[in-house]
């Protein structure tokens, strides 16, 4: 007989080893179920964001899923059922370079997918739309062009070209000139007793007051006949319905955009959108910078409102220079003296003479606006070698209106509308810039239910999966275009 401590003793240390092989097995056994779902998930992800609306891209620049797949209606559920079938596709087994087929080791299968928060570009009046515009752009363009929007809005500001109120000031005037010769009609009745014979002043500031704001168009632009007639029903469009909402992102904060990413949105609207100097040939309204800032559903409203707005701002701005000249003034004084005289109410002449030069910066203002129609530059604050009109040209301004001098120094028409857009409600514009791109992707081949609020830039998505050998996993990940 032999003794057998030896095999006990190998025995027991047996069973503690092959406990702790087992152990080290099962776990890496979970381990690997577990890195599985997160490549599979992650797999997924990528799959699913890779299919980025191709149109949006292409006239855009911008990364989008559309929910709707080319249906009528957008739906979370459509991008919930992609990413479960490029998941159950990486966890399918399949077959190696040598043809045998490779069995899920793991044995997973997925039990639930679904998107838990999602941003859509609408979402906080279409600021997730403009911080992608915003990103494009700062790849694009450098800071030099934005400190030179910043130093022409700083001369907006500082002239209150945006701010003072013209036509009131305009009116306040006529007001009093009115005013003061109905108070001398009462007096003059008291002394005379043959009653009031009233004079006329035969102010030119009344030719001109009676032009403001009939047919604007057919003055500052040639050819008429030959613009865009587009109607279109605002209502079909994103701004004017009701809107899809994303899921989670009310209650995030909202996104902060400083003054230098705000215009360098407007220079992305500048780039992808048209205007009258600038079509964009495949775009359903032909002046969609002007509906951007208008919003009026024909391509005529807008170029009017646009063309009012114009000459809004360098009336302002003429109004200013002209009360500065002291030989323009000089002239004007002459001229209310000369018509106060000869009308026998020179009491009139101080009011007489701002009513000539309100008028004089009014017919200056069609002048420059007729200019920029037709390609020419006006600088922002003129000298005396960039006004056009005199003061006898005033008399009959219509017939002096000339669009010569396009090669002068200043702005041209695009810059003015770059300084209006940077003026006005940029979430409005944000709004209306989404219009415009809903109806020109639905010209394109399968595009014709296309909707802005239909557009995924953000997605967090849940899953949970169960494995054969009894163990259930759940993952969470946060995927963004922005």
């Amino acid at each position: 007989m032999k003794k057998g401590q030896l095999s006990v003793f190998f025995a027991l240390i047996m069973t503690v080893i092959l406990s702790l092989i087992l152990t080290c097995i099962e776990g890496s056994r979970i381990s690997a179920i577990g890195m599985q779902t997160e490549c599979v998930m992650d797999m997924g992800l990528d799959s699913a964001f890779a299919e980025y609306h191709r149109e949006l891209l292409e006239q855009y620049d911008l990364f989008f899923i559309d929910s709707s797949y080319g249906t009528i209606t957008p739906s979370y559920h459509y991008t919930e059922e992609h990413l479960r079938k490029y998941m159950e596709y990486n966890f399918e087994s399949f077959q190696n370079e040598f043809g045998l087929n490779i069995k899920d080791f793991n044995r997973i299968t997925i039990d639930d997918v679904w998107i838990s928060e999602a941003r859509l570009a609408t979402d906080g009046d279409g600021e997730i739309l403009k911080l992608q515009a915003i990103n494009y752009m700062k790849d694009k363009i450098g800071l030099d062009f934005i400190k030179e929007i910043e130093g022409k809005l700083q001369i907006v500001e500082d002239h209150e070209l945006d701010m003072r109120d013209i036509k009131g000031e305009r009116s306040k005037v006529e007001e009093e000139i009115s005013n003061t010769t109905e108070e001398m009609k009462e007096e003059y009745k008291e002394e005379y007793e043959e009653g009031w014979i009233e004079i006329d002043l035969n102010n030119p500031a009344d030719v001109v007051n009676k032009t403001r704001n009939k047919g604007i168009l057919n003055m500052v632009i040639k050819e008429t006949s030959k613009l865009s007639s587009t109607v279109i029903n605002p209502a079909n469009y994103v701004s004017r319905r009701i809107q899809n909402k994303g899921i989670g992102f009310n209650k995030k904060p909202e996104i902060s955009f400083s003054k230098a990413e705000d215009i360098l949105f407007v220079e992305y609207l500048m780039e992808k959108m048209g205007n009258y100097s600038s079509q964009k040939e495949k775009g359903e309204l032909k002046y969609q910078l002007e509906y951007l800032l208008a919003g009026k559903n024909t391509d005529i409203d807008n170029l009017k409102w646009v063309a009012n707005r114009l000459i809004l701002l360098r009336e302002v701005a003429n109004v200013t220079y002209l009360f500065s000249d002291k030989i323009k003034v000089a002239e004007a004084e002459a001229l209310a003296g000369t018509l106060t005289a000869i009308s026998l109410t020179p009491y009139l002449q101080p009011l007489v003479k701002n009513s000539i030069l309100f008028a004089w910066a009014y017919a200056e203002s069609i002048q420059d606006v007729k200019l920029l129609f037709s390609g020419g530059k006006i600088p922002l604050i003129k000298t005396k070698n960039d006004w056009h009109l005199t003061l006898t040209n005033m008399f009959d301004y219509k017939n002096h209106l000339e669009d010569t001098n396009k090669d002068g120094k200043g702005l041209n028409y695009e810059m003015y509308l770059r300084i209006l857009l940077c003026m006005e409600d940029n979430k409005e514009q944000t709004q209306r810039c989404m219009d415009i791109m809903e109806m020109d992707i639905r010209k394109t081949e399968g595009n014709k239910n296309f909707r802005m609020d239909g557009c995924i830039d953000s997605i967090t998505t849940n899953m949970n999966v169960s494995s054969g050998f009894g163990y259930i996993f759940y993952i969470k990940r946060s995927y963004s275009y922005s």
